[in-house]
C-alpha cells in the first residue's frame, strides 16, 4: 500500500469515529422546504378560542377583533423585515369537535396559512396546546395515552392538509414546548415523537417539511440529547426556545418564581444583587395575599435564584457557549444551520420598568438576535401581539411597533 492509500485509509477510519480533525460539510436540505430568516410569532389567530363557562366553544370560532390581522399590519411585518410567520394553532379545539366541525377548523387553518403566503410570508404551522381547556392540556396530552393517540391522528388530519399547499412556503411544527423536564423523560418524548413523524410523514407525504424539537419546553439542553437517526433522510427541520437566564426574562411575571424580582440589569454585575435582593423583599412584604410564613420563604427563594444569577447565570458568555453547543451538535449529526429554527425568544417588559432594565432588555434581544444570525439559525421573536409583556405592538393592535424591539432585532420601524 503507497503512502498516500495508506493515509487515505486512515482518514477514513478516524472519520468514522469521530476523531478525524476536519468537519463534513452540512448536506442539503432533505426535501423542499422555505428558506427561513427572521419570523415573528402570531399566537393570537388560531389559540385561546372563546369558551363559555360550561366549557363549550363558541361558534364559528375565532371571530372577532383579538384573532384579526389586517392586511395593512401583513405589509408593515413584511416591509419590516420579517419573512416568516410561527402561526400557533391551538390542538384541543379540534380535538373537542366533531367530525363536520374538525373538517371545518382544518379549513379555517388552510384558509389562515394561504393568506399569511398570499403576504409575503412563509409559515410555520405550531401545534400549541395550552391550558385552557384541562381536558387537553400539555401536561395531559404527555401523561395520558389515549390524549396523545388523538392528538397524533390530528396531527395526521393536519398534515395531510397543509401537505396541499406549497412545501417552500410550510412547515408543520408537531408540538410545541414538551412539558417533560427530568432527565428520564427525554427517552419517553424521544420516542413520542418518532410516532408523530411518523404519522405526519405518512399522511403528509415525503414533501412536507416537519419540524422536530426536544422536551423541558424546547431547550437547547434536550435538542442536542436527541437521537436524529429516525429523522435521516426525512424533510424536517429542528427548533429550540431560549429564555435565558430564565430569571431575567421573566422577571416580574405573575405566576413565574421570578414575580417578585424587578429591573434586573443584563449582564449580571455583581454590585447590584443587594439592591435585586433588597427590592425583591420590599416586593413580597408589600404582597398581601402572603402570609408571614409565606413570605419568609418567597424570600429565601427569590434570594436563592438572585444568587444564582449574580454568581454565573447572568454571564454573557452562557449564551456564546449555548449557541456553539447547538452549532456543534449540528455540525455532527451533519444538519444545516438553515435547518435550526430559534422559535421563540423575548424578554417580559413590565410598565414599572426602569431606564437601566429598558437597556437591558434592548442589549439582551440583540445579543441573542445576533448569536443566531452568527451561526446561522433562523429565528422567530415572541410574539407579535397578545399578552405577557413580549409583545412587538406597543398599544394593541392598532398601535405602533416597540421601537426600542424593532431596532434590536435589526428590523425597520
Amino acid at each position: 500500500m503507497t503512502i498516500i492509500a495508506r493515509r487515505s485509509a486512515i482518514g477514513l477510519v478516524l472519520a468514522a469515529l469521530g476523531l478525524s480533525g476536519a468537519r463534513p460539510a452540512p448536506p442539503a436540505p432533505r426535501g423542499p422546504g422555505p428558506r427561513l430568516r427572521r419570523g415573528v410569532n402570531f399566537h393570537h389567530v388560531l389559540n385561546w378560542p372563546q369558551m363559555s363557562a360550561a366549557g363549550d366553544y363558541a361558534w364559528p370560532p375565532f371571530v372577532g377583533g383579538t384573532y384579526e390581522t389586517s392586511d395593512a399590519e401583513l405589509r408593515r411585518l413584511r416591509a419590516s423585515g420579517f419573512d416568516f410567520i410561527r402561526l400557533t394553532v391551538d390542538p384541543a379545539i379540534h380535538l373537542a369537535a366533531d367530525a363536520a366541525r374538525r373538517a371545518e377548523l382544518q379549513d379555517i387553518v388552510a384558509a389562515r396559512v394561504k393568506r399569511l403566503i398570499a403576504a409575503g410570508f412563509a409559515v410555520i404551522v405550531d401545534f400549541h396546546p395550552v391550558a385552557q381547556n384541562p381536558q387537553f392540556a400539555p401536561a395531559r396530552l404527555m401523561a395520558d395515552g389515549d390524549a396523545f393517540a388523538a392528538y397524533m391522528d390530528l396531527a395526521g388530519t393536519t398534515a395531510a392538509t397543509l401537505s396541499r399547499l406549497d412545501p417552500s412556503k410550510v412547515v408543520f411544527e408537531l408540538f410545541n414546548e414538551p412539558p417533560l423536564w427530568r432527565a428520564e423523560d427525554q427517552p419517553r418524548w424521544q420516542a413520542m415523537q418518532v410516532k408523530l413523524h411518523g404519522v405526519a410523514r405518512s399522511a403528509g407525504g415525503a414533501a412536507l417539511p416537519l419540524m422536530l424539537t426536544g422536551a423541558k419546553w424546547s431547550s437547547y439542553r434536550t435538542l442536542i440529547a436527541l437521537d436524529t437517526q429516525p429523522f435521516q433522510g426525512s424533510n424536517v427541520y429542528y427548533t429550540f426556545h431560549y429564555y435565558e437566564p430564565h430569571i431575567f426574562t421573566h422577571q416580574g411575571v405573575r405566576k413565574e418564581q421570578e414575580r417578585y424580582v424587578s429591573n434586573l440589569p443584563w449582564p449580571a454585575r455583581p454590585s447590584d444583587e443587594a439592591i435585586a435582593v433588597t427590592e425583591a423583599k420590599a416586593l413580597i412584604a408589600k404582597d398581601a395575599q402572603l402570609s408571614a410564613d409565606q413570605k419568609l420563604d418567597a424570600s429565601r427563594a427569590t434570594e436563592r435564584l438572585l444568587k444564582a444569577y449574580f454568581d454565573g447565570e447572568g454571564e454573557r458568555r452562557n449564551l456564546n457557549s449555548a449557541f456553539a453547543a447547538i452549532t456543534s451538535w449540528a455540525s455532527a449529526q451533519r444538519i444545516s444551520s438553515s435547518r435550526i429554527v430559534m422559535g421563540e425568544f423575548g424578554v417580559a417588559f413590565q410598565p414599572t420598568a426602569s431606564p437601566t432594565f429598558r437597556a437591558s432588555r434592548s442589549a439582551w434581544l440583540h445579543a441573542v438576535r445576533s448569536a443566531a444570525e452568527a451561526h446561522g439559525f433562523p429565528w422567530a421573536y415572541w410574539a407579535y401581539k397578545g399578552y405577557g409583556g413580549m409583545t412587538l405592538l406597543t398599544d394593541g393592535p392598532s398601535g405602533g411597533f416597540d421601537g426600542e424591539v424593532v431596532k434590536a432585532l435589526g428590523l425597520s420601524n
